[in-house]
């Protein structure tokens, strides 16, 4: 379980831009030129789509004429928007099942600067592949919360830093709702049981304050890839479809001394498949495969909880007090994967002759082994076609996350 907690207390606000007009005299005193600067940030509210940097802006009207969709569909239906993480992620992003990023241009979610009213937010606390990315898990905002959504489609690390390379996209709450709203969607497709969302909101104006608090409840059913005719395949019609060369039953090479080698220990004969191995084509030789794919899901079970609450307030004296809260919880009870991955280093998975369980084959097969076998090569993996102990089937696993912000200014 990873638990991430993060407080910020600021006075007022940053300033982002002031801009004075530049002001120069000709020596005759007789003409002033003015020139205009300006400052382009997705933090400047009404920035035009023609300005210098533009920006994209989605109000919620406009959400709801696109059915409402959830924040990870409304980030993968971007159109700058590149390899996002939002369903299975074991294979690109191995520890990442149940979150969700904003990747623009392809960049990595680390250069893809993601805002809350215009506040950086707490990382997720895994991390991306070998550079070790770190993002915004986007699944803890509730979708009832947004009220509109800018998006900075160019690089600003001039005005934000090096995570907003890609770009920026600030997520903007709802802060003018009064009285209650709730909704929700049912979505089903052949192999799943269904996902359906539930979002309620509340809000209340006084004269010179608000509050508005949003929840959300996501729930994701299984779908395994064995309910998909499409994703599994024979090796004949679509051999890089999940299969491997490293199998178990797999195969071993006899290992014993080679006068042509000087005397070294080398190969004695080809291959030998163990008990079970079927061999299928290749480019060099028919060889024993395995399909890992068969023991992956296509959907990971998935259920979140989402609360996000502001209050904002202007005193008599002009100061302004904006308090905002955000807590998420996402679990992901049972993700499911292949039983075994390929060792490491194949040359270490040596069965000396003087193994009990060798020499028993041996004794059952004989003729398997060329004479002068003092060893075997084994070729293949730990787990496999048996499936994973304990469960006879896929390795599985869970994922837990916690999120919590409060945010005063």
């Amino acid at each position: 379980m990873k638990h991430q907690m993060k407080m910020w207390i600021s006075a007022s606000c940053v300033a982002l831009a002031v801009g004075m007009p530049a002001v120069a005299q000709e020596e005759d005193g007789s003409e002033l030129r003015q020139s205009t600067v300006t400052v382009t940030g997705s933090l400047i509210a009404g920035t035009p789509e023609d300005a210098a940097l533009p920006v994209d802006v989605l109000t919620a009207a406009e959400l709801k004429l696109e059915g409402s969709p959830s924040i990870t569909e409304l980030i993968r239906n971007l159109g700058v928007s590149s390899g996002v993480d939002g369903q299975t992620n074991q294979f690109a992003s191995n520890g990442l099942e149940g979150t969700s990023n904003v990747n623009l241009r392809g960049l990595g979610p680390a250069r893809t600067l993601v805002l809350i009213n215009g506040r950086r937010q707490t990382y997720h606390p895994y991390s991306i592949g070998e550079q070790a990315q770190l993002f915004v898990d986007t699944n803890m905002i509730p979708s009832a919360a947004v009220g509109r959504i800018e998006v900075l489609k160019d690089g600003a690390a001039a005005i934000y830093g090096s995570d907003a390379i890609a770009g920026v996209v600030n997520f903007i709450t709802r802060s003018d709702l009064d009285g209650f709203e709730v909704g929700g969607d049912y979505s089903q497709f052949d192999g799943t049981d269904g996902d359906y969302n539930i979002n309620a909101a509340y809000g209340m104006q006084g004269g010179s304050w608000n509050w508005v608090t949003s929840v959300g409840y996501n729930s994701r059913s299984e779908v395994p890839l064995l309910e998909k005719d499409w994703a599994i395949l024979p090796f004949a019609d679509n051999p890089v479809g999940g299969w491997s060369s490293l199998s178990n039953p797999g195969r071993y090479v006899p290992l014993g001394i080679r006068p042509d080698l000087g005397g070294a220990l080398g190969p004695l004969a080809a291959n030998v498949n163990d008990n079970g191995c079927e061999p299928l084509g290749g480019v060099l030789a028919p060889t024993c495969r395995f399909q890992f794919t068969q023991y992956d899901n296509l959907v990971e079970e998935e259920e979140r909880y989402q609360i996000f609450s502001e209050y904002n307030r202007t005193f008599e004296n002009g100061v302004d007090l904006h308090l905002e809260a955000l807590y998420g919880y996402s679990d992901v009870p049972s993700w499911k994967t292949s039983p075994s991955y390929p060792p490491q280093e194949l040359a270490t998975q040596v069965v000396p002759a003087s193994n009990p369980g060798f020499q028993q084959y041996m004794a059952d097969n004989p003729g398997d082994f060329p004479a002068g076998t003092l060893a075997a090569l084994y070729i293949g993996r730990s787990f496999g076609w048996g499936g994973y102990p304990g469960t006879g089937g896929a390795q599985e696993g869970f994922r837990t996350y916690k999120t919590t912000v409060l945010q005063v200014t």
